[in-house]
């Protein structure tokens, strides 16, 4: 077993969890390059697609216009949220632009996380038997977990 966990989030879900929320909810996996996983569950995988779509690549809109939706539904169903921080968090969506799909990989050392706060995924890969995936409802900063920001022309050191 690694002694990490690994998620790929973008510039701005991060920035709208560090800033608004407080904490993260974030799918995780043991491994950085997961190959037994679904894409969907690979931070590898998933960094490089947020890698393109941050460069613009044309062929990846839908998938920023699909990201910016789901983090505003995310918002907006909080009963948790004022109708201001909605709104605030609204904005900040609205004004994002396609730099803010940079890939950030989070590194989240396992001995930080107490198992009590670590749920099995829902997501269900069907042609994938060997998915390992977790949640991580709460991560916070005080986790000391570390946040990679490697430009997307080179590989991070992982």
């Amino acid at each position: 077993m690694t002694q990490h966990f690994y998620s790929t989030q973008t510039h701005l879900a991060d920035k709208i969890a560090q800033t608004v929320y407080g904490q993260y909810f974030v799918y995780v996996a043991g491994e950085f390059d997961a190959s037994t996983n679904d894409p969907s569950s690979n931070p590898k995988i998933i960094r490089e697609l947020w890698c393109r779509v941050s460069v613009g690549e044309l062929i990846y809109a839908n998938i920023w216009f699909d990201h910016k939706q789901k983090l505003k539904a995310i918002a907006l169903n909080n009963d948790m949220l004022s109708d201001d921080l909605k709104t605030a968090i609204h904005l900040q969506i609205l004004d994002a632009e396609i730099a803010d799909a940079f890939p950030v990989v989070y590194i989240i050392p396992r001995d930080n996380i107490a198992p009590s706060r670590i749920r099995p995924s829902d997501f269900e890969a069907q042609n994938y038997p060997d998915n390992v995936e977790y949640i991580i409802p709460d991560l916070r900063d005080s986790d000391d977990f570390i946040k990679d920001r490697t430009p997307c022309e080179e590989s991070p050191d992982l």
